[in-house]
């Protein structure tokens, strides 16, 4: 097929026949979706997250078998995790420590199973897509799916009992932040999870009340005005006056960061702008991997966080561009309710106002896009949202692709395939058709020659110096990852590409 910028609408179509080709196959018999099939870090499991973006993208345009079994697979995951479940609970409820070991894991073996290597593993949002992405897929292709009732039970007490803790986010970084892309999909997926109609009346009210409480949360310390000129650069937090471009944690004069249930746990993930670790009694900052000695030891030590500022030589990306942005139109309808009904928020002052990558901060996120679509956090036209999807447009892409965020250096922080879809999708919202068919064209000009999308790409990163450590580390960049065409799925459907 052909690649880059030569492409047709009909290879546009045939990538989308590609896709569902590879996912179909790749599929384990057990029904889950596999991150990627054969990336050293990625091989042999699969996310809740990555999973429901994966079947919602087949549950369009694909049998819906396979979606079906996907979501037998997540029914069967979460449903024998119930009393694990309701024993963090009553823990919780009486004051109890729970810790992020405690938690349900973020990914498991393609069997169920719980992993046994290290990994960053808690993380809230994964329960939350797949309810969002269950209703959706019942609502098309009304069907039984075995256990998901139950499932659908457990996965909201877990939901409206922990929604407010910190967890990791997309990235599987910060546990010590409420993230707004977290919070989003738990939004999304209460919300759906009572459209589903399998919650006890207890329960329902419990989602009810955790909705509300999002949007209030969201609304009051998720929201923040810009402060820098359209094509600025926002989201930096430092020390006033600083020079060395230390990161500071809001709220926390060190930047020492601590996770509940413990007196000092180790935030380092893939990429992250806390790339540097000092263990506790150590005179020397190293680089930990996860369930390494030094690792564990960090974990419960002391945490020291170093980072680079964007504008630094490790921090700087090559020949970057930004997109036009949308004009601001006034509000006419506001973050979305228990009720579904959209109500009003704070945050609209006169200037421009977008969601942030935590609470408290003025960070810019990749993941800030879904929180508008496909989750439906705020609608497409409420200045928050076009606040936000302009932010991201003149932080974070450089031509239609789109980085995670500035301080990225995970494989040398490149612009990922996925992004660029849900960039599409609040474009299609918006009624920026052109610029959607721009993103799809783009995702699909990063597809190798056997059709195969990558988790990211390569030619223009961020923090170039920092990609080699990772390829001796795990391998070239993951490919295919199965999430990459399920955006891409997703977002041909939107624009008629696919049948």
């Amino acid at each position: 097929m052909n690649v880059g910028s030569d492409l047709t609408h009909a290879d546009l179509a045939r990538l989308a026949a590609r896709s569902v080709d590879l996912i179909d196959r790749h599929q384990s018999p057990s029904g889950a979706y596999p991150a990627s099939p054969t990336f050293s870090a990625y091989q042999g499991y699969a996310w809740l997250r990555d999973g429901a973006f994966i079947a919602e993208g087949m549950s369009r345009v694909a049998d819906p078998a396979g979606p079906s079994a996907f979501h037998a697979w997540c029914a069967r995951v979460v449903g024998a995790r119930s009393s694990q479940v309701t024993d963090l609970t009553r823990r919780a409820s009486r004051g109890l420590p729970v810790t992020p070991a405690d938690m349900l894991p973020t990914r498991f073996t393609l069997d169920g199973s719980n992993g046994t290597d290290a990994w960053w593993d808690h993380q809230l949002d994964g329960y939350g897509t797949w309810l969002w992405s269950l209703n959706l897929h019942l609502r098309r292709h009304p069907t039984d799916i075995p256990g998901a009732p139950e499932a659908i039970r457990v996965a909201t007490h877990y939901l409206t009992t922990f929604w407010h803790h910190p967890c990791y986010d997309w990235w599987e970084e910060h546990i010590d932040q409420r993230h707004v892309s977290t919070l989003a999909a738990i939004h999304a997926g209460l919300r759906a999870a009572i459209n589903l109609g399998a919650l006890t009346r207890p329960l329902t009210e419990a989602a009810e009340e955790a909705i509300d409480g999002i949007s209030t949360l969201i609304s009051k310390e998720g929201v923040v005005e810009s402060a820098t000129a359209p094509g600025g650069v926002t989201g930096q937090v430092t020390a006033p006056g600083s020079a060395t471009g230390q990161t500071i944690t809001p709220g926390n004069a060190t930047g020492q960061i601590i996770a509940p249930g413990s007196e000092a746990e180790e935030t380092t993930a893939l990429g992250s702008v806390t790339s540097r670790t000092t263990v506790q009694g150590s005179a020397t900052g190293q680089t930990t991997t996860p369930g390494s000695e030094a690792d564990q030891a960090a974990a419960q030590g002391s945490v020291t966080s170093q980072t680079t500022t964007p504008g630094s030589e490790a921090g700087q990306a090559t020949g970057r561009t930004t997109m036009p942005r949308l004009p601001i139109r006034p509000a006419t309808t506001g973050i979305t309710g228990a009720g579904g009904a959209r109500g009003e928020t704070k945050g609209w002052v006169g200037g421009r106002t977008h969601l942030t990558k935590w609470l408290g901060s003025d960070a810019v996120d990749g993941s800030l896009l879904a929180c508008v679509e496909p989750f439906g956090l705020y609608s497409a036209d409420h200045p928050v949202a076009v606040g936000t999807v302009a932010a991201v447009e003149e932080s974070l892409a450089d031509g239609y692709g789109v980085y995670r965020y500035l301080e990225d250096t995970f494989y040398g922080g490149g612009r990922w395939v996925l992004l660029a879809g849900f960039l599409g999708l609040n474009h299609v919202a918006a009624g920026r058709r052109g610029e959607a068919m721009a993103c799809l064209r783009w995702m699909a000009g990063q597809a190798d020659a056997d059709g195969e999308l990558p988790e990211q790409v390569s030619d223009r990163l961020l923090a170039p110096g920092r990609r080699q450590e990772w390829v001796e580390r795990w391998g070239p960049v993951a490919s295919p990852l199965l999430w990459s065409h399920g955006m891409y799925l997703m977002l041909a459907d939107e624009l008629g590409v696919v049948a």
